[in-house]
């Protein structure tokens, strides 16, 4: 199993550190705040919260956990995202799913240990430098 979905700490980081190029880059320059487009990046734009204000004092995996979507609205785009990934949130999953902690692997761009999957016309077609690669075998 491979997975690639946007990394919350890098997203995190690049807020924390006003890293506006990366922002507008990922952003397509709609020149949000950096809190706002941390919230509606890893958990859609459907959140009304202000909790985000302070990027620097918040515990962000609590409150994106918090904020995330447990029911779908009917105007959903499946553009948007519904919930946040970092390394340690999808090997909880994975684990809880069945797979075997010493069989989950951080994977990098074209890097899978799967030859199939470094194949660039069918897999990796997201942004690299914002993304999180996990794989793992039963």
């Amino acid at each position: 199993f491979r997975m690639t979905v946007p990394d919350a700490d890098i997203i995190y980081d690049a807020c924390k550190r006003n890293d506006l190029d990366f922002i507008n880059y990922l952003d397509n320059n709609n020149n949000q705040s950096e809190s706002d487009f941390f919230k509606s990046y890893l958990i859609g734009p459907y959140s009304k919260t202000k909790e985000f204000k302070n990027l620097k004092k918040i515990n962000f995996e609590k409150l994106l956990t918090k904020h995330e979507l447990k029911k779908l609205p009917q105007n959903h785009s499946f553009m948007d995202h519904k919930c946040w990934f970092n390394y340690n949130r999808a090997m909880k999953m994975l684990i809880k799913s069945g797979f075997k902690k010493k069989k989950i692997f951080k994977s990098g761009y074209l890097q899978s240990r799967s030859s199939e999957m470094r194949n660039s016309k069918f897999f990796d077609q997201t942004i690299p430098s914002a993304s999180l690669y996990v794989e793992c075998v039963k």
